[in-house]
């Protein structure tokens, strides 16, 4: 074991965006080759940046709900734990146990397909330790049901981790460096004729609205693009992420398939960046 605690390797993150359970374009075997990318590199951790779910989920599942409501209605069924409630409050109470029903489920068949990785424990060369998952949600492509889809695969797995709704910072051990993973606020920031027009709006509003110093890297998620600018003419450095399903909208932005590697080296050195494609996949 060397000074720093993890073997002399230099920490390796994966990143990870739009997976988009609930769409047309998504890809179980698209999810298990990202991961597996992922394990070969022998990464520390792995990030999920936004796009957990597709943007038309929510629609699909108020419609699921609407429909059992409907049919339990037809058929006169009554719930012995709902019967002392109004009318109302009784189709109410009923709407948001299917709904959480709904959610679940999903989030058992998201749990199967996100395999569960190991890694050499850092601390004890003779163990071995679960590769950590964090999710970040975008309020604009997950919303409310995606959120709260993060949070029951977290019950369901101890290597899944829920933190923040919009994106979060994320410090890489080792190495002293922080990571600020971001995932769109609003879908109008998905307009822009060039690939860097939506991911650098993303990042100058985050900017303008906290107080806390901008990170070594931020880690833009949800546009489909592979962009990665190094300390230049901007202040800051970013990357964006691919997506890790098969693209189904045509924007000028969102044209890559695939995850991203980032290293950090030891010696302080520029971190680097590894992309794998899988549009053939």
């Amino acid at each position: 074991m060397d000074k720093n605690g993890n073997g002399g390797q230099n920490p390796k993150v994966g990143l990870i965006s739009r997976i988009d359970y609930g769409s047309q374009g998504y890809r179980r075997a698209i999810v298990e080759s990202v991961f597996k990318i992922t394990e070969r590199e022998r990464t520390d951790f792995n990030i999920l940046n936004g796009g957990i779910i597709s943007r038309d989920f929510p629609k699909d599942i108020d419609n699921l709900v609407k429909m059992q409501l409907e049919r339990e209605k037809d058929k006169k069924v009554k719930f012995k734990h709902l019967q002392s409630l109004t009318s109302k409050k009784r189709r109410d109470a009923r709407k948001k146990e299917l709904l959480e029903r709904y959610l679940k489920q999903a989030a058992k068949e998201l749990s199967k397909a996100i395999p569960v990785l190991k890694m050499p424990d850092p601390e004890n060369s003779n163990k071995e330790k679960s590769v950590d998952l964090f999710i970040t949600t975008s309020p604009a492509f997950d919303g409310e049901y995606g959120e709260r889809l993060a949070h029951y695969l977290a019950e369901l797995r101890p290597d899944v981790r829920v933190w923040g709704h919009g994106g979060d910072r994320f410090p890489v051990k080792y190495v002293d460096k922080v990571m600020w993973a971001l995932a769109p606020q609003k879908a109008v920031w998905m307009r822009g004729d060039y690939y860097s027009t939506a991911v650098e709006r993303v990042i100058k509003d985050k900017i303008k609205q906290t107080t806390q110093k901008s990170p070594d890297l931020y880690v833009v998620g949800c546009f489909g693009s592979s962009i990665n600018k190094p300390q230049g003419e901007l202040e800051y450095q970013y990357i964006s992420l691919p997506n890790a399903s098969r693209i189904e909208e045509t924007r000028v932005s969102e044209n890559q398939i695939g995850v991203r590697i980032i290293e950090f080296p030891l010696d302080g050195g520029p971190y680097l960046v590894k992309t794998y494609s899988l549009k053939d996949v």
